[in-house]
């Protein structure tokens, strides 16, 4: 995607990952950049579960995606590939005195279901 204007009516960010802690327990929809997935791990379940390194110019988190079953491991991990922006909406979470941002995977109609795009940005965010 391009620099400059965002899915966002071209405005900057609103939301940093800084203000999490403000949004505990609350879904969340903004910007953040991809820098490495962290985690790919089974989940006793039989799904799997991958934490990826995200963030913007006031720091990092982690954005775990739950419920991935085995046959779309690969396409997550393609989805968000490194260094790209997305749109991401998840829910804000406290764990040990962290915060973090969690999704759950869901199929429908073969496409990656959350609002979880790649789009614009504005480079002095990040």
């Amino acid at each position: 995607m391009n620099e400059k204007t965002s899915q966002f009516s071209g405005k900057p960010k609103t939301l940093w990952v800084s203000d999490l802690p403000k949004f505990k327990e609350r879904q969340v929809y903004e910007r953040f950049k991809v820098y490495m997935v962290y985690l790919v791990a089974p989940e006793k379940n039989g799904n799997w579960r991958i934490v990826f390194e995200v963030g913007d110019k006031t720091g990092r988190t982690q954005l775990n995606v739950w419920c991935i079953p085995h046959a779309e491991l690969n396409r997550v991990l393609r989805h968000f590939a490194r260094q790209k922006v997305f749109a991401i909406e998840a829910r804000a979470r406290e764990f040990d005195g962290t915060m973090s941002l969690h999704m759950t995977f869901s199929r429908a109609g073969g496409r990656l279901p959350w609002r979880c795009a790649e789009t614009d940005y504005f480079a002095e965010d990040f």
